[in-house]
């Protein structure tokens, strides 16, 4: 079996740009990933730097002589014997799919070998912990920036992904009666750029300090003091991804709450909290653009988990 030289772009289609691919340029691979989202291309980007170590390294190399299947077989053990999640080895299986095509890779005989490894060390994923209502309050009310105030409040109130808050620019938000609109350009489950156009409404009094309209209105009036006309394509929130987990953690701390929030568990809170106050499963699938009814579920359970149980006549 030939393997390319380095997990390169170029092996698949002709570049468009007049760079050498050289063998130290790794990330060469990714630089036509599309329409492939940022947060995608940097996953792959990692798992074929890991795939490349491993298929290279002296301890490995007898596997290169072989066929595909094979090799591919014994990448896999190798992260199951260094007791890989179940979810880790996919994506890299996802990442070599599109280096070397799915049907060379999908095979019957990784197929039964990812169902082995699965029933053996299969275990409940981990995940995010949900932001509620209180503790949401708890950290916009902990920290002083009115920058990250807005940012809490708009990516819990529109259920957004991280890449989709950091890409929220100027011309994306319009005023409208009850509140602003905001427009999402594209995200992971919209990667053609259809959009949708999410509400971020006046809370009434009793939640004015986590309202993302009010917040976002003081915050916007707040830069025009420092900039007279700020550019329509300039981005609200110029931070990256991993920022906003430390923004959350920061206010986590400063609020005496656990540790343990992420980005994705502004996006988790609201479904959460929308399911335990009775907002049916639809009308949360739309609102967060969820393309996956199985993933709703599994919020609308978390959500409901106490509201009604086959014990409720014992309670």
């Amino acid at each position: 079996m030939a393997l390319p030289e380095r997990p390169n772009v170029a092996d698949l289609q002709t570049p468009t740009d007049d760079r050498s691919h050289n063998d130290n340029d790794l990330y060469v691979a990714v630089d036509k990933m599309k329409p492939h989202s940022d947060s995608t291309t940097r996953t792959y980007s990692y798992c074929l730097e890991r795939w490349y170590k491993w298929s290279h390294s002296d301890d490995n190399t007898h596997w290169n002589h072989g066929e595909l299947e094979d090799h591919i077989g014994g990448f896999v053990s190798s992260m199951g014997n260094r007791k890989i999640s179940v979810a880790t080895i996919s994506q890299h299986i996802c990442a070599l799919c599109w280096l070397f095509g799915s049907d060379r890779v999908r095979t019957p005989t990784i197929r039964e070998q990812l169902s082995r490894y699965a029933y053996q060390n299969g275990r409940p994923a981990n995940k995010a912990k949900a932001i509620g209502i209180e503790e949401l309050k708890a950290l916009v009310n902990a920290t002083r920036s009115q920058r990250n105030k807005a940012l809490l409040s708009i990516g819990w109130a529109g259920a957004l992904r991280a890449s989709e808050i950091v890409a929220i620019r100027r011309s994306d938000l319009s005023e409208a009666t009850d509140g602003f609109e905001l427009q999402i350009r594209r995200s992971k489950t919209d990667q053609r750029g259809k959009g949708k156009i999410i509400p971020l409404p006046y809370y009434h009094l009793g939640h004015a300090d986590i309202c993302p309209a009010r917040n976002l209105e003081t915050y916007l009036l707040r830069q025009a003091d420092l900039i007279e006309e700020p550019p329509a394509e300039d981005r609200i929130f110029p931070v990256c991804t991993k920022t906003i987990t430390r923004i959350i953690c920061r206010a986590s701390y400063l609020a005496k709450l656990p540790a343990s929030y992420s980005s994705h568990s502004l996006r988790r809170g609201l479904a959460t909290t929308a399911a335990r106050n009775g907002v049916d499963d639809r009308t949360i699938m739309r609102h967060g653009r969820w393309r996956s009814r199985d993933v709703v579920d599994g919020y609308v359970e978390e959500g409901t988990l106490w509201s009604k149980t086959a014990l409720d006549f014992l309670r």
